[in-house]
C-alpha cells in the first residue's frame, strides 16, 4: 500500500501501535500513556487506514484499545455535531485466516460511519492466508 502512495505523491506515514505504551481504556487522559500523541498523529491524518490480523475471529486487542480511546471523541458529536475525524477517509485492512474477517470489517465500518469518516467503495484490504484454507474431503482423495 505504502508502494501505491508514493506512485501518486501522497505523503504518508506508517504508525504501529505496537511501537507506543497505550492502556485501555475510553479517555485521552491517562497517566503515563503514549495516547495523547498518537491521537494527534491520528488527527493530522487525511486518511486513516487501521490494519489488524484476525485474532481468534475478531481484531486484535491493540486495535480495540484505539477504538475504545477513540470512543472518547464520539462524545464530541453528541455535544458539536462533529468532530475532527469528521469527512476524512479511512481504510481498513485485514489479514489472516478467512475466519472474522467479515465480522470485523462490518465492526470497523460501523465505528468508522460513527466517528464521521468516509469510507470509499473497495475501501477495505482483506489478505487471507491460504495456507490455513481447510482441506475437503474431495481434495484429500487425489
Amino acid at each position: 500500500m505504502a508502494k501505491q502512495f508514493s506512485v501518486y505523491n501522497i505523503k504518508y506515514e506508517i504508525i504501529r501501535h505496537a511501537d507506543y505504551s497505550i492502556k485501555p481504556g475510553t479517555y485521552t487522559n491517562l497517566d503515563s500513556d503514549d495516547w495523547t500523541a498518537f491521537l494527534e498523529m491520528i488527527l493530522d491524518l487525511d486518511i486513516v487506514i487501521l490494519a489488524t490480523p484476525v485474532w481468534w475471529g475478531i481484531q486484535s486487542s491493540l486495535i480495540q484499545r484505539v477504538i475504545e480511546h477513540l470512543d472518547e471523541l464520539h462524545d464530541e458529536i453528541m455535544e458539536a455535531g462533529k468532530i475532527s475525524l469528521t469527512n476524512k477517509v479511512a481504510s481498513i485492512m485485514i489479514t489472516g485466516d478467512s475466519d472474522g474477517f467479515v465480522h470485523i470489517t462490518g465492526n470497523l465500518t460501523n465505528f468508522f460511519i460513527a466517528l464521521g469518516l468516509i469510507i470509499p467503495l473497495f475501501g477495505t484490504l482483506i489478505v487471507l492466508w491460504s495456507g490455513f484454507a481447510k482441506i475437503s474431503d474431495k481434495n484429500e482423495e487425489k
